[in-house]
């Protein structure tokens, strides 16, 4: 899911969609004394590519008020320009995050398995994207 539309488990309040997790992960980083870069950059990497996939396939697509389910049940549709605007954006904070080497923490990394110059070529693999 790219958007949280409620719950992904009835009853048991867990919600599903990349912005929740995102947002979720954003939260819990500046409540605690542990540093989850890593796992931001990472997150907001993926999510900078998605968004593009999304705009490359259908043109348009929800953004600015994408992140606030509660408020915007159905958000209104962004034009492709800003959303890959926002994207380049993303794309800036996960190398900022990402630059210094942060720790993975025990995280299993599927993908680069944990080496940030792997996630740092990728996220200029999908600048140049932007930009072809």
């Amino acid at each position: 899911r790219t958007y949280s539309s409620g719950t992904n488990i009835p009853g048991a309040g867990v919600q599903a969609g990349m912005f929740t997790n995102v947002s979720t992960l954003e939260a819990i980083n500046e409540a605690s004394d542990i540093d989850y870069s890593f796992h931001l950059g990472v997150s907001k990497a993926l999510q900078a590519h998605m968004l593009m996939l999304l705009v490359d396939y259908l043109g348009e697509t929800a953004w600015s008020q994408a992140g606030n389910p509660d408020e915007f049940p159905a958000p209104a549709l962004d034009d492709g320009a800003s959303v890959y605007a926002a994207a380049l954006g993303l794309l800036d904070e996960a190398q900022s995050l990402l630059s210094g080497s942060p720790l993975t923490l025990g995280a299993t990394d599927l993908f680069y398995d944990g080496d940030t110059s792997k996630w740092l070529k990728l996220i200029n693999t999908i600048r140049l994207k932007a930009y072809a």
